[in-house]
């Protein structure tokens, strides 16, 4: 099916889409000035379709907080696929990103919905005093797919004003009028009251900039503890793991506050522990990426008392073989799936 218009911004002219190699296209924005690649069959899906609309609109949140993969000190053009059965191998690349994986952190209310919509003007228009035209090409921005004025009869345009008029009436916007001659001229404005709360949500982000490890606490872990506290403060983010933590709470709203607070959880399951399984389920409960790692020969062990629990095994998990291998592979992997 050809493409005639751009997947991220809607324009029919302008914007490049090629195709590249194996089953990808590459994509250059004019609007937003992004380049990427994304999976054929992804952009071939029906235009209204709920996966291929949520899926590009998290193609674009990801692109305005990070335009290009940086791993080992080489820069990358992020690539997006959608395979909800993908088990990464020992080639996955760093700069593929599997949205089947983050489809679940796609805005559930309307308040999430405001916040994360008001992050992405922020990047988008950074001035104080900056412009906001209702603009189609801004569809994304918003996730205007979801549509909350309720009606089908709207166009783009004006479905991105009903959503800009909600974030007016929450406060996070100003909407201005301008009179040039007999043409009024509608455009908003971040408010104060909006600066704030993105001043407020970017400090949050910045406080949970943390990965929390779930595991079996023993001298024959320590050596998989220490390749997890490796991989994640070489990708920048804090260790967080229970038994270091110096508190006077009870045990486990400490863990849940740890989670809660945490952009990430790294969960070893190559020794079986019921703690890791329920602090697993808890962080997928709050829409953390839960991020399942499992030495090779327990993985494959015929003793199924050493495999991974039914539910934790549905889960695209790193197997490894060596701790140098386990410190790659999850640096890696956080850096596709965490950022």
């Amino acid at each position: 099916m050809p493409i005639n218009k751009c997947p991220l911004c809607g324009k029919v002219t302008g914007c490049a889409i090629t195709e590249a190699k194996d089953t990808y296209l590459y994509i250059r924005c004019e609007s937003y000035g992004f380049e990427c690649f994304i999976q054929e069959e992804l952009l071939n899906e029906e235009d209204g379709n709920e996966k291929k609309e949520r899926s590009l609109d998290l193609v674009v949140e990801h692109l305005l907080r990070k335009p290009y993969c940086y791993f080992n000190e080489i820069k990358y053009k992020w690539g997006f696929y959608y395979d909800p059965k993908y088990r990464p191998a020992d080639s996955e690349h760093p700069f593929l990103v599997n949205i089947a994986e983050r489809i679940e952190s796609f805005p559930k209310t309307i308040n999430e919905l405001a916040d994360r919509a008001l992050l992405n003007l922020s990047i988008r228009f950074p001035g104080y005093e900056e412009r906001i035209w209702p603009r189609s090409t801004e569809r994304r921005t918003v996730f205007e797919h979801r549509n909350l004025a309720g009606r089908d009869d709207l166009s783009s345009r004006e479905i991105i004003r009903a959503h800009y008029a909600l974030f007016t009436e929450l406060g996070l916007l100003r909407k201005e009028v301008e009179k040039i001659g007999s043409v009024t001229n509608t455009y908003y404005k971040i408010s104060v009251r909006g600066w704030e709360r993105i001043d407020e949500l970017q400090r949050r982000d910045k406080e949970i900039r943390q990965g929390f490890v779930a595991m079996k606490f023993s001298d024959d872990t320590l050596p998989i503890r220490e390749a997890f506290r490796t991989a994640i403060t070489e990708d920048k983010y804090a260790f967080g793991i229970m038994d270091e933590k110096e508190h006077n709470n009870q045990i486990v709203p400490e863990i849940f506050y740890e989670i809660q607070r945490s952009k990430f959880v790294v969960v070893d399951v190559t020794y079986p522990s019921y703690g890791a399984y329920y602090e697993a389920g808890y962080a997928q409960a709050l829409g953390k990426e839960v991020i399942i790692c499992c030495r090779k020969a327990e993985h494959e062990s015929e003793d199924k008392s050493t495999r991974p629990n039914f539910d934790i095994a549905q889960k695209p998990i790193i197997i490894w073989e060596t701790y140098d291998e386990l410190v790659e592979r999850l640096k890696r992997r956080i850096e596709a799936t965490v950022g």
